[in-house]
């Protein structure tokens, strides 16, 4: 049986914030204008030859390669892996849950 797609809301009144960070992270790329590259992680692609659509693809497919946790700052933050175009691409990623955006912040 296919699993129904949650909405942005239904996922942001989830309780446990771990359980929501990556299906939030793929609800929010669904809209790639949602997607947003800090500079670190265009130049990351820049010297990889990674795509923009190939980390929106990973972002909406990837599985988790790293588990979603806290940084320092407490942010959560996961990484998430998807075949490509060919290539594996890993890819950072932290949804922004006020300003209803995804924030990459690497790949390799």
């Amino acid at each position: 049986m296919p699993r129904k797609r949650q909405s942005v809301p239904q996922i942001l009144r989830i309780p446990k914030a771990e359980d929501r960070v990556v299906p939030l992270i793929r609800a929010l790329a669904a809209n790639a204008d949602r997607v947003f590259f800090v500079e670190h992680a265009e130049q990351r692609m820049m010297e990889r030859g990674i795509t923009r659509p190939q980390i929106i693809e990973c972002l909406r497919h990837g599985t988790v390669s790293e588990p979603p946790h806290q940084d320092a700052h407490g942010n959560w933050r996961c990484t998430l892996e998807h075949i490509t175009c060919g290539d594996r691409v890993r890819t950072v990623a932290s949804p922004d849950e006020g300003r209803l955006l995804v924030i990459v912040i690497t790949t390799f």
